[in-house]
This record gives C-alpha cells, structure tokens and sequence, in this order.
C-alpha cells in the first residue's frame, strides 16, 4: 500500500501546476529540458510536462576530501586529507555544465592539492605563515578550476597532514 502513495504522490508533483523555490536555493525555470532563466525564492506556475523549476542550494557547504598518499619531489612521503568551503555561485552552470557538482567539486580538489604538493619544497611546511600563504594558493589553484561549473571555493585546510617521522627529524636538526 506504501508503494501505491508514493506512485500517487509523484504524479500529483508531476502534474501540478506550481513549483516552490526555498529562501536557501536559486531555481532555474527550463522548457522543454533546456535551462531558460534563473529563479529567486517564491512559488512559480509552470506548464506540466514541457516545462518546470529545477533548484539548486546555494548556501555553502563542506566537502569533506579522502586520505591522499603522495611522494613529494625530494622523496619524502605525505600522507594528507583536505576539506573545503564551498559555494554555488552560477546555478544553471552547477546543475547543466556538471554531471554532480558536489562530487565533481571533491574530486578536483584532491586532484589540484595532490599534483601541488607533490611539487612542493619541504621548505613549505617549516612555518605557520608559510602554510598559511601555502593554503591560500591551493585555494585559488582549485578555484580557478571549479569556476568553469559555477562553484566557488572560499577556503581549504588539511583535516590530517602527516610527513615520516624521519622528515620532521631532520626539519628540526
């Protein structure tokens, strides 16, 4: 019986008339599946079928990278995991120039931050002031990337950052 609500409930959205976009999303009104105009909060009549009100959350969010395992170009091994704070900034480009700008926005992180910090001097990581300047180019590297799909990264740090043992002994001495 669950099965037969839920069918009826989808064909009631399917076919009524209106749409609601929430005071935290931007809408974006297509016809005929191509994105026409971008919609602020409100309530929007649409022709069912041809067209409708697709929305996209643009309050900033985090997104949480993987453990990444990487050589730098001394040898040294690094084991790092990043996070980043994230914004849609162009709706119609999140939702039609992007298969999953969430995942995608992940994915590029890890990609920018591995492929740096594999090029990076040792030297980088001795102070706080340069890790610091060292986070703010990460941030722009993989910024300009995620701007061609209308996202915006405001930030990114390292959850876990772990050279050997053997590294920092020899950064101290």
């Amino acid at each position: 019986m669950n099965v037969l609500w839920q069918f009826l409930v989808d064909i009631l959205n399917e076919i009524w008339p209106l749409r609601h976009v929430s005071g935290w999303e931007t809408g974006i009104r297509t016809w005929m599946n191509r994105p026409k105009k971008e919609k602020r909060p409100g309530i929007y009549f649409v022709l069912p079928v041809l067209g409708d009100i697709l929305t996209v959350t643009t309050v900033p969010f985090v997104t949480v990278g993987s453990r990444q395992d990487i050589t730098l170009k001394d040898g040294t091994p690094l084991n790092f995991a990043a996070s980043a704070w994230v914004q849609v900034t162009n709706a119609t480009l999140a939702r039609f120039h992007v298969d999953d700008y969430e995942e995608s926005v992940t994915e590029i992180m890890e990609a920018v931050l591995a492929e740096r910090l594999a090029e990076v001097d040792i030297e980088r990581f001795e102070s706080v002031a340069k890790r610091r300047n060292f986070l703010k180019e990460l941030t722009n590297l993989a910024n300009d990337q995620t701007q061609d799909f209308g996202v915006t990264i405001h930030r990114v740090w390292f959850s876990n950052f772990s050279l050997k043992l053997k590294t920092l002994r020899a950064l101290i001495t």
